[in-house]
């Protein structure tokens, strides 16, 4: 169940495996201070237990629980200078990179995958 991990390496063309992505991220895991949600500046608190939350990833195999705000997608959006939108059955999630990437990156979801 690496469908998340899967498409976020497809998305970025990365070169690794989800195990790898997953190592890089924890590696890198800082404030997503260059990051709105749905237009909207993340709290002081939200970065911090953001951090937390990508902190206490142990492995990938169970799968990953993307939520509405989602720690993941923030700090994809964060490390690789990107937009990320994310729709979840009719509902749109942007996550928007004040640096002005040249990339936006789309996801869709549902209650059983992501792609």
């Amino acid at each position: 169940m690496t469908c998340v991990w899967s498409a976020i390496i497809k998305k970025l063309n990365l070169k690794t495996t989800p195990e790898g992505l997953l190592q890089k991220i924890k590696n890198k895991n800082i404030r997503t201070i260059d990051i709105l949600w749905n237009g909207q500046e993340l709290s002081d608190q939200t970065m911090e237990e953001n951090i937390e939350r990508i902190k206490s990833i142990k492995k990938i195999k169970d799968g990953y629980d993307c939520s509405a705000c989602d720690p993941l997608l923030l700090l994809i959006a964060q490390l690789y200078n990107r937009t990320i939108i994310h729709k979840y059955r009719c509902v749109t999630i942007k996550y928007t990179n004040k640096n002005n990437p040249k990339k936006i990156l789309e996801f869709t979801s549902n209650t059983e995958h992501f792609w």
